[in-house]
């Protein structure tokens, strides 16, 4: 029977797709708004000669023709499903594809891209004849919207990837520079489902964290030497549009890795948590300094930053604030476990004493504070709680109007012994100074008393809140959050 024609898009009459079918690939494509793209994505797979596959689709809650375009193509393809959700992220579109996928490999195609013509063929011979864990190849770059953004990549060697063992394998790929994009590999589904390898979802820049995690789960990679997928630069594309969130979110992949690499027993494949912790980490630093500029820097509303010696409850303070008055938190602490690679048994407490890695540390910080006062369309019109190191307190003071911000901090006035049974009675099982020995944990609390008495000092020459936290915790930090809400007017 011969292929018909509706409404632009070629049928095919002799596919018959029963409930039991389980094609070679599944491809995976969310899609939001790109209805001047994904006629193109689509219909690039129903042209392909191979047709052992199948589509699903997942309409991110889009709010142009690209549903109706998706809906057209279901309804004359039986091999074509298609999926909606509320606006939930590719990430989430993503992991809902992999659990509808029926494929004995997966991969993804995004909306507004498409592939070449029998690539799939190709691709599937090389898959029937090789069976591997999984396959990477080279893309091409498609530049529209007089987009100016380039997206470089090395090409792949396939002589260092064919046949080499993943340690091999992995060390290669540190040094290749290779873009870690999730389209550009196809994955056995079982090894997905086996290793739970689904994506983080509500983030941006999720592929990082996905690609790294799944080379780390595979026991064999092969390289495919076609260039088939043709990747589309465009002014509306997520990789082209940079804002706060974007860079937070590379941020956030970094303290995925860390936590990694810190459960990862098999050395080379901690190492490359750690290298590309390591390396998310300065390239979201250098990000940064494109959301914010210094010459139209304007602080819309007082933030609070929160400081204070160990065990004052700053956390505790930080955390209670920002949900009463619907503040964001962004905690130092958290920074700092994300810059934990290479140190696994390293505790945060240790890192503050570490000056060298507190002012790398500190410079993705005070970035990362003016970005947040930047008066631009990037910037969130909220107000924010800074949960500083104490440590840093003075150089952040030299590097910022003290004005914009309600400085709070905290301190312990009572002695070393007083101090040691508050921790032994209240800290849990989870406490990294449950570990130490009661010898030192003196020397730990003696270290916190002396660092609280030049605290209060410096912020009693400097005109900076210092409450005493020791005795009742409680009920000063109720009293701390109605200063807090006399001081900002809520």
């Amino acid at each position: 029977m011969k292929n018909t024609q509706k409404n632009g898009i070629i049928i095919n009459k002799n596919l018959y797709i029963g409930s039991d079918f389980v094609p070679l690939l599944s491809i995976i494509i969310p899609v939001y708004n790109v209805e001047k793209y994904i006629f193109e994505c689509l219909e690039s797979i129903t042209k392909q000669k191979f047709r052992d596959y199948e589509v699903i689709i997942i309409d991110d809650g889009s709010v142009d023709k690209t549903n109706i375009i998706c809906s057209d193509f279901c309804s004359h393809y039986e091999n074509f499903r298609l999926f909606t959700s509320n606006h939930d992220g590719v990430s989430k579109a993503r992991n809902v594809g992999l659990h509808k996928a029926r494929g004995q490999y997966v991969m993804f195609l995004d909306g507004d891209d498409y592939i070449d013509l029998n690539s799939l063929s190709y691709i599937s011979k090389l898959i029937l004849s090789t069976k591997e864990d999984a396959y990477v190849s080279n893309f091409k770059t498609v530049i529209n919207d007089g987009c100016d953004r380039k997206l470089y990549d090395r090409q792949i060697n396939s002589n260092m990837i064919n046949g080499k063992r993943m340690s091999e394998v992995l060390n290669y790929i540190k040094v290749s520079k290779i873009v870690f994009t999730v389209w550009r590999f196809i994955i056995k589904k079982d090894l997905i489902l086996k290793n739970k390898l689904f994506f983080v979802e509500y983030i941006v820049h999720e592929d990082e964290e996905w690609v790294i995690k799944m080379l780390c789960h595979i026991k064999s990679l092969y390289y495919i030497d076609k260039s088939y997928y043709n990747y589309r630069l465009h002014n509306n594309s997520i990789t082209t549009t940079l804002s706060l969130f974007n860079v937070y979110c590379y941020y956030n992949v970094v303290t995925i890795l860390t936590k990694y690499a810190i459960n990862e027993k098999v050395k080379y494949k901690k190492d490359f948590y750690l290298f590309y912790a390591k390396k998310l980490s300065k390239y979201a630093t250098k990000l940064i300094s494109t959301v914010y500029d210094t010459k139209k820097a304007k602080v819309r509303k007082k933030n609070i930053l929160i400081c204070g010696g160990s065990r004052c409850g700053k956390s505790t303070l930080a955390r209670r604030i920002s949900r009463k008055f619907n503040y964001n938190l962004v905690s130092l602490d958290f920074i700092i476990t994300a810059f934990q690679y290479g140190m696994p048994n390293m505790n945060v407490n240790h890192i503050r004493r570490d000056l060298n890695m507190l002012d790398e540390i500190s410079g993705f910080m005070y970035s990362y504070i003016r970005a947040l006062n930047h008066n631009s369309k990037n910037s969130y019109n909220i107000n924010y709680v800074i949960e500083g190191c104490y440590l840093k307190l003075e150089d952040f003071v030299t590097k910022f109007n003290q004005n914009n911000f309600m400085i709070i901090v905290l301190g312990y006035d009572g002695n070393t012994n007083q101090l040691f049974n508050d921790i032994r009675e209240n800290d849990t099982e989870k406490d990294w100074t449950k570990e130490l020995s009661d010898d030192e944990l003196l020397k730990y609390c003696h270290r916190v008393i002396k660092d609280c008495k030049k605290l209060k000092k410096y912020c009693k020459s400097n005109n900076i809140l210092y409450y005493d936290m020791s005795g009742d915790r409680d009920e000063k930090i109720f009293s701390i959050i109605d200063k807090v809400r006399v001081e900002n007017g809520l």
